[in-house]
Protein backbone atom coordinates (compact mmCIF):
# COMPACT_ATOMS: atom_id res chain seq x y z
CA UNK A 1 0.00 0.00 0.00
CA UNK A 2 1.46 3.40 -1.03
CA UNK A 3 1.87 6.15 1.53
CA UNK A 4 -0.12 9.23 0.51
CA UNK A 5 2.04 11.96 2.09
CA UNK A 6 5.46 12.21 3.71
CA UNK A 7 5.60 11.35 7.39
CA UNK A 8 5.73 14.09 9.97
CA UNK A 9 8.61 14.24 12.44
CA UNK A 10 6.09 13.38 15.16
CA UNK A 11 3.45 10.69 14.88
CA UNK A 12 0.56 9.75 17.12
CA UNK A 13 0.54 6.12 18.32
CA UNK A 14 -2.07 5.01 15.79
CA UNK A 15 -0.10 6.65 12.98
CA UNK A 16 2.96 4.62 13.93
CA UNK A 17 0.90 1.42 13.80
CA UNK A 18 -0.74 2.33 10.50
CA UNK A 19 2.64 2.95 8.92
CA UNK A 20 4.02 -0.23 10.49
CA UNK A 21 1.25 -2.16 8.74
CA UNK A 22 2.52 -0.83 5.39
CA UNK A 23 6.13 -1.93 5.92
CA UNK A 24 7.22 -5.27 4.50
CA UNK A 25 10.47 -6.36 6.15
CA UNK A 26 11.39 -6.91 9.77
CA UNK A 27 14.36 -4.56 9.34
CA UNK A 28 12.12 -1.74 8.04
CA UNK A 29 9.72 -2.22 10.96
CA UNK A 30 12.50 -2.16 13.56
CA UNK A 31 14.14 0.97 12.11
CA UNK A 32 10.79 2.71 11.82
CA UNK A 33 9.69 1.93 15.38
CA UNK A 34 13.04 3.10 16.77
CA UNK A 35 12.67 6.36 14.85
CA UNK A 36 9.14 7.06 16.09
CA UNK A 37 9.31 5.93 19.70
CA UNK A 38 7.22 8.36 21.71
CA UNK A 39 6.34 8.05 25.39
CA UNK A 40 2.67 7.45 24.54
CA UNK A 41 3.38 4.78 21.91
CA UNK A 42 5.86 2.88 24.11
CA UNK A 43 3.48 3.07 27.08
CA UNK A 44 0.60 1.62 25.07
CA UNK A 45 2.85 -1.11 23.66
CA UNK A 46 4.19 -1.94 27.13
CA UNK A 47 0.67 -2.09 28.56
CA UNK A 48 -0.36 -4.50 25.81
CA UNK A 49 2.62 -6.87 25.86
CA UNK A 50 4.05 -6.76 29.40
CA UNK A 51 2.30 -9.56 31.30
CA UNK A 52 3.37 -8.06 34.65
CA UNK A 53 1.29 -4.92 34.10
CA UNK A 54 -2.41 -5.25 34.82
CA UNK A 55 -4.80 -2.33 35.10
CA UNK A 56 -7.51 -2.49 37.73
CA UNK A 57 -10.28 -1.84 35.21
CA UNK A 58 -13.15 -3.84 33.74
CA UNK A 59 -12.43 -5.68 30.48
CA UNK A 60 -13.81 -4.51 27.17
CA UNK A 61 -14.58 -1.19 25.57
CA UNK A 62 -15.55 1.48 28.09
CA UNK A 63 -18.56 3.72 27.32
CA UNK A 64 -16.61 6.92 26.59
CA UNK A 65 -17.29 9.88 24.30
CA UNK A 66 -14.92 10.03 21.36
CA UNK A 67 -12.89 13.17 20.83
CA UNK A 68 -13.32 15.28 17.73
CA UNK A 69 -10.14 17.38 18.10
CA UNK A 70 -7.98 17.82 15.02
CA UNK A 71 -5.16 15.33 14.97
CA UNK A 72 -2.48 18.01 14.61
CA UNK A 73 -3.26 19.44 18.06
CA UNK A 74 -2.84 16.13 19.86
CA UNK A 75 0.91 15.35 19.75
CA UNK A 76 1.75 16.93 23.13
CA UNK A 77 -1.70 16.25 24.58
CA UNK A 78 -1.30 12.51 23.96
CA UNK A 79 1.77 12.30 26.21
CA UNK A 80 -0.02 14.24 28.95
CA UNK A 81 -3.16 12.10 28.66
CA UNK A 82 -1.23 8.83 29.00
CA UNK A 83 0.85 9.87 32.05
CA UNK A 84 -1.66 8.82 34.79
CA UNK A 85 -1.73 5.20 33.55
CA UNK A 86 0.57 4.04 36.36
CA UNK A 87 -2.03 5.05 38.95
CA UNK A 88 -4.53 2.57 37.46
CA UNK A 89 -2.61 -0.64 38.12
CA UNK A 90 -3.82 -3.42 40.38
CA UNK A 91 -2.64 -2.68 43.91
CA UNK A 92 -2.56 1.13 43.68
CA UNK A 93 -4.29 2.96 46.51
CA UNK A 94 -7.01 4.57 44.36
CA UNK A 95 -10.57 3.27 44.67
CA UNK A 96 -11.83 1.32 41.63
CA UNK A 97 -14.39 3.99 40.70
CA UNK A 98 -11.68 6.69 40.68
CA UNK A 99 -9.49 4.50 38.43
CA UNK A 100 -12.35 4.06 35.99
CA UNK A 101 -13.03 7.80 36.02
CA UNK A 102 -9.38 8.62 35.29
CA UNK A 103 -9.29 6.06 32.48
CA UNK A 104 -12.46 7.50 30.90
CA UNK A 105 -10.95 11.02 30.99
CA UNK A 106 -7.79 9.66 29.39
CA UNK A 107 -9.75 8.04 26.56
CA UNK A 108 -11.89 11.12 26.01
CA UNK A 109 -8.83 13.36 25.69
CA UNK A 110 -7.18 11.21 23.00
CA UNK A 111 -7.65 10.99 19.27
CA UNK A 112 -10.37 8.39 18.60
CA UNK A 113 -7.87 5.89 17.13
CA UNK A 114 -5.37 6.33 19.98
CA UNK A 115 -8.17 5.89 22.51
CA UNK A 116 -9.10 2.59 20.87
CA UNK A 117 -5.45 1.51 20.99
CA UNK A 118 -5.34 2.29 24.71
CA UNK A 119 -8.47 0.39 25.72
CA UNK A 120 -7.45 -2.57 23.56
CA UNK A 121 -3.95 -2.54 25.09
CA UNK A 122 -5.55 -2.58 28.55
CA UNK A 123 -6.96 -6.00 27.64
CA UNK A 124 -3.87 -7.16 25.70
CA UNK A 125 -5.79 -7.10 22.40
CA UNK A 126 -3.83 -4.56 20.38
CA UNK A 127 -2.83 -7.17 17.79
CA UNK A 128 -6.50 -7.48 16.77
CA UNK A 129 -6.29 -3.88 15.58
CA UNK A 130 -2.68 -3.90 14.32
CA UNK A 131 -1.55 -7.47 13.55
CA UNK A 132 1.98 -6.47 12.54
CA UNK A 133 2.69 -5.03 15.99
CA UNK A 134 3.72 -8.24 17.73
CA UNK A 135 5.36 -9.13 21.01
CA UNK A 136 8.24 -10.72 19.10
CA UNK A 137 8.87 -7.44 17.24
CA UNK A 138 8.67 -5.40 20.45
CA UNK A 139 11.14 -7.77 22.19
CA UNK A 140 13.69 -7.07 19.46
CA UNK A 141 13.32 -3.30 19.80
CA UNK A 142 12.60 -2.65 23.48
CA UNK A 143 13.25 -5.79 25.55
CA UNK A 144 13.48 -3.62 28.68
CA UNK A 145 9.77 -2.76 28.61
CA UNK A 146 8.69 -6.39 28.66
Amino acid sequence: MERKKPLSKYLLPHEVCEELDRLKTQKEKILFMKQYQSFAFKTIVQLNFNDKIKLDLPEGKPPYRTDQCPQSTLIAATKIAIQPIGRLVVGSDLPALKKESIFMRMLESLNVKDAEMLWRAKDGNLEELYPKLTKKLVEKIWPEIL
